[in-house]
C-alpha cells in the first residue's frame, strides 16, 4: 500500500495515540471508557497492519497481536493482572514504534 508522506506521518502518530490509550487504561476507569479505548486501539492496529505488512514483518506481528487481544467483538478472557501486564507491554511497544519511526 503506497502512502504519501503526510499519511505515513499520521499513521506513525496513531501508534503514539494507541500506546497512550493502553497506558492510560492502567488507571481505574469506567467500563465504557475502556471499551471505547479498545475499539480505538483495535482500529489503529488494523490500519497499521494493512499499511506495513509488506515492509516490516516484525511490526506486523505486534499489530496483529494488539488487534486480536484488544478487539471488543471477540474479547479475550484474562485476569486483571494479566491485562495490566498486556496493557503495559503493548503500550510501551507502540510508543517505542512511534518514537523509533518503525
Amino acid at each position: 500500500m503506497y502512502l504519501t508522506p503526510k499519511q505515513k506521518n499520521i499513521l506513525i502518530s496513531s501508534r503514539l495515540a494507541a500506546g497512550s490509550l493502553l497506558l492510560v487504561s492502567l488507571l481505574p476507569l469506567p467500563g465504557q471508557v475502556l471499551l471505547f479505548f479498545r475499539i480505538l486501539v483495535t482500529l489503529i492496529a488494523v490500519l497499521n497492519t494493512l499499511a506495513v505488512y509488506k515492509r516490516n514483518g516484525g511490526l506486523v506481528v505486534v499489530f496483529i497481536c494488539v488487534a486480536v487481544l484488544f478487539n471488543p467483538f471477540f474479547p479475550v478472557s484474562a485476569t486483571a493482572p494479566v491485562w495490566t501486564l498486556l496493557n503495559l507491554l503493548f503500550g510501551i511497544l507502540l510508543v517505542l514504534a512511534w518514537w523509533r519511526r518503525w
